[in-house]
């Protein structure tokens, strides 16, 4: 497997691009607006994105998010059916309902969950940036990914409280 080059934005001090979220709905890929987000342990979209996406949060199962930055942040569980960068479809994907501040424009954020099996090169060149990811694992197979991952599931575990 090739590294993946995503073209990023700066935005808002943030470094934004467009992922596929797959839409339960359409049965398809929807292009997102996500946040690579080193500081972020999780992945996590916002509730209008989850409801847009078809994907049905489940209000009575909130649980809380404790982070080095923030803390008591209320959640929901949700998994991400399909996850794609550029043309390379991850598959499942654990994430987290929550509500971001309206201020920062975030919709989606991608956290350490994901980003940590990857070799990342960040290149800055405002107001773009280029972010290149080097899979530790062949994306294409599965049975190897789940090989990889101690707990045996792609991308995460819940890491929140109830």
């Amino acid at each position: 497997m090739e590294s993946i080059d995503l073209d990023v934005t700066l935005a808002f001090h943030n470094l934004t691009f467009y992922a596929g979220l797959w839409s339960n709905y359409e049965e398809r890929f929807r292009e997102v607006p996500i946040v690579f987000d080193t500081g972020a342990t999780i992945t996590a979209i916002s509730p209008v994105i989850a409801v847009a996406l078809g994907y049905q949060p489940d209000y009575d199962n909130v649980v809380e998010i404790n982070s080095a930055t923030q803390a008591g942040v209320n959640a929901i569980p949700v998994i991400i059916p399909n996850l794609k960068l550029k043309e390379v479809a991850l598959g499942p994907v654990y994430a987290y309902i929550i509500n971001f501040p309206p201020e920062g424009n975030t919709f989606a954020l991608l956290g350490l969950n994901v980003i940590q099996h990857f070799l990342t090169t960040i290149k800055f060149n405002r107001p773009k940036a280029e972010i290149k990811l080097e899979p530790m694992f062949d994306i294409d197979n599965v049975e190897s990914l789940d090989t990889y991952l101690s707990h045996s599931s792609r991308f995460g575990v819940w890491s929140a409280q109830k």
